[in-house]
């Protein structure tokens, strides 16, 4: 495998999934505004009932499945084993269908169990009409862990928004039939959920449908070898899907933890349960949505990464799997660092805009959002160090660091709002340790457990500096802004951009990102090009950093 081609590639998908994921961001933001006015607030509250059951059913369904397909799929790749590629997808599109009938059936079945339960005993259509989802988010995924184990993710990407855009359109649009016809909140919840089902066919179809068309680039002579026993490959599945499925259940548990303290710990020093709900509602309505914003958006570089970095490290290029790890690196601080700080500066600003009209929520939130906003860089990191260790066939290492987390997080928790002047920021300051530890305790296997060798304060210094010089400056601006001209929206607006371009100038002149970085970002291209006359980055350093991984792969296939 070339150097410079997985780069591309890595690249490529990279900047795939973060414009799919930014679609489907902004068409979230849609959906729901409009969603409100159709159902009101009960209907929405049956919706949104419903909507947690089946988020419940896709984690546990889905969530380590495709990366298991997708490493699978990039080990036989590495040794030469295309043949077996074809029995993996097999064996796993089974699997994933009995998966998700099973999950569909339960769900469906259970809906007025799982309605009483949550005490919306009038969410019970909503659940049915969403049920079969369940099933087709499971094809989806083995489909999509093909594909990305093929290093592929347009196909993941596109599928995306069109699952995002049918529940957008058609969401709306039988909510909206369903309250001209007259009928009643539940009902009309329950269209709502029916067009996130029809969104989903939409989007499993479409990858069906490019599965015989997409070129995987496989040559004849991988097809000439021997497949592994069924048995086997189940295993495997297993083996590597439970635990990045256990992952990711427990990073929701940190929300149980959160939700747990402040209304336990808070309740028992004074204060009373409408505030707590005020203050809880503020904090997870406002404040967390933006919080989780960052690592939603730099999820694209995990995806990414596990099945490039499962290749290069199966076919023992060790050079490789360094640059693929620091360049994920450089691009999650690149990315993570200018919004850590941004959020901390800007938290009253950018809710203001967002939440306007709800100012007593914003005074509760904003302060809340500044503190939780030194998390993002952690939180972000969080996801691509666990994606290394899983590219290394090491996925219950993340589990054990995310158990030490969530201790330690339960624990500075309860000591700190327990302490009248910290109150409710103790719920912040505590994800920002146990984001710290978890991080921490990856890097220190990562570094015990692999080959690959980095320089983490040489990567993040520079970000760091570029992001609160940039920042800095920015918010000066916007507080001069304010104070002489009464323009805080405006102010704001320009502020950012002129943060964005600081950050770039700077940033390419302290060495924060290179012409890789820079590719994976939307509108890659046109952007290096700009920035190459802006002096930024030179065109010997494109050369240099080419001729590198032609050198590095030359080595390699030379051992």
């Amino acid at each position: 495998m070339n150097g410079e081609h997985s780069q591309k590639r890595f690249a490529s998908g990279v900047t795939a999934l973060t414009l799919s994921v930014i679609a489907v961001k902004m068409i979230g933001l849609v959906y729901k505004i409009p969603l409100l006015k159709i159902l009101g607030a009960e209907g929405m509250g049956y919706f949104n009932a419903a909507y947690e059951i089946y988020a419940l059913f896709f984690v546990i369904s889905t969530a380590g499945l495709p990366i298991a397909v997708s490493i699978l799929v990039s080990e036989s790749l590495a040794v030469g084993k295309g043949r077996n590629v074809d029995k993996i997808h097999r064996v796993s599109f089974a699997l994933f269908a009995v998966v998700g009938v099973i999950g569909s059936l339960v769900m469906g079945l259970g809906a007025r169990a799982f309605s009483a339960f949550l005490e919306t005993p009038k969410a019970t259509m909503s659940i049915l009409a969403i049920s079969p989802t369940v099933l087709l988010v499971c094809i989806s995924g083995a489909m999509r862990g093909l594909f990305q184990g093929y290093q592929n993710m347009k196909p993941t990407a596109i599928s995306q928004v069109i699952e995002a855009l049918g529940k957008l359109v058609l969401g709306l649009l039988f909510a909206a039939l369903a309250a001209r016809a007259g009928h009643s909140p539940r009902l009309c919840a329950a269209y709502a959920a029916l067009g996130i089902t029809v969104g989903s066919l939409l989007s499993t179809v479409y990858l069906l449908v490019s599965r015989p068309v997409v070129d995987f680039a496989c040559p004849d002579t991988l097809r000439l070898t021997e497949t592994d026993p069924t048995r086997h490959i189940l295993h495997r599945l297993m083996l590597l899907a439970i635990p990045v499925t256990l992952s990711t259940s427990l990073s929701g548990l940190t929300r149980v933890v959160d939700m747990s303290m402040i209304f336990r710990r808070l309740g028992r020093i004074g204060y009373e349960g409408t505030v707590l709900a005020s203050m809880y509602g503020s904090y997870s309505t406002l404040a967390v949505p933006l919080y989780n914003l960052p690592s939603s958006l730099v999820a694209g570089i995990s995806l990414s990464l596990v099945p490039t970095l499962t290749e290069a490290a199966e076919a023992g290029q060790e050079r490789q799997c360094t640059e693929l790890v620091e360049t994920s690196l450089r691009m999650c601080l690149f990315l993570s660092l200018p919004c850590s700080v941004g959020m901390a500066l800007f938290a009253r600003p950018i809710l203001s805009i967002l939440f306007a009209g709800e100012d007593s929520s914003i005074a509760i939130a904003a302060p809340m959002l500044s503190v939780l906003a030194f998390s993002v860089c952690s939180s972000c990191l969080m996801g691509v160090t666990n994606a290394i260790l899983q590219a290394y066939r090491k996925a219950m290492l993340p589990i054990f660091s995310m158990l030490v987390g969530v201790a330690v997080k339960v624990l500075t928790a309860y000591i700190l709002m327990g302490v009248p002047s910290v109150g409710i920021y103790g719920v912040a300051i505590s994800t920002l340790v146990c984001n710290t530890v978890t991080v921490g305790m990856n890097l220190y296997f990562i570094d015990r457990y692999t080959n690959v060798k980095y320089n983490l304060i040489k990567l993040s210094v520079p970000s760091m500096l570029s992001s609160f010089l940039s920042v800095g400056i920015a918010f000066w601006i916007w507080r001069l802004l304010c104070d002489r001209m009464n323009l805080p929206t405006l102010g704001f607006l320009l502020s950012v951009l002129l943060a964005a371009l600081l950050y770039f100038l700077v940033g390419g002149k302290m060495g924060v990102y290179g012409s890789c970085e820079v590719r994976m970002l939307p509108g890659g291209e046109k952007m290096l090009t700009l920035l190459m006359k802006l002096g930024c980055i030179k065109r010997k350093d494109i050369k240099n950093e080419q001729r590198g991984y032609n050198q590095g792969a030359s080595v390699e296939a030379e051992i």
